[in-house]
């Protein structure tokens, strides 16, 4: 099966809009964790909206203002990563590395204390591929 754009993008803004809703807290937020979500390294708040709408079957966060964790939780290598809504119900979770991963930070090695600031974070549906 082969997703045209704008099914894609549709599905990726359902997606994220699900991370701005609930009344609980003002924010969704990301947790970061150690492989097998053993350890909470940072918890980071997000803007809300939490994500500009989809373009071409991707969707990036707002890190503008500041999407970060100004003190680490603890020390560790981060593996995982969770989002969820304003009620902190999850709404999707992935992998965490320095390239290639759903959520690529400067370095995986995080320390208590330090800030974690996400920069960039960008979601992609894929087109699939074409039915035969």
């Amino acid at each position: 099966m082969q997703l045209a754009d704008n099914t894609r993008n549709a599905a990726l803004n359902a997606m994220v809009d699900l991370v701005d809703l609930g009344s609980t807290n003002a924010n969704g937020r990301m947790f970061i964790y150690t492989s097998g979500g053993g350890s909470t390294l940072a918890t980071i708040e997000l803007n809300n909206p939490s994500f500009n709408a989809a373009a071409a079957g991707s969707v990036s966060m707002i890190v503008t203002p500041d999407v970060e964790d100004t003190a680490a939780d603890a020390t560790g290598v981060a593996a995982e990563m969770t989002i969820v809504d304003r009620d902190e119900n999850v709404i999707f979770s992935g992998s965490v590395g320095t390239s290639g991963k759903d959520l690529n930070l400067n370095s995986v090695n995080l320390e208590a204390g330090v800030p974690v600031k996400i920069t960039n974070c960008v979601l992609t549906q894929p087109a699939g591929s074409p039915a035969a």
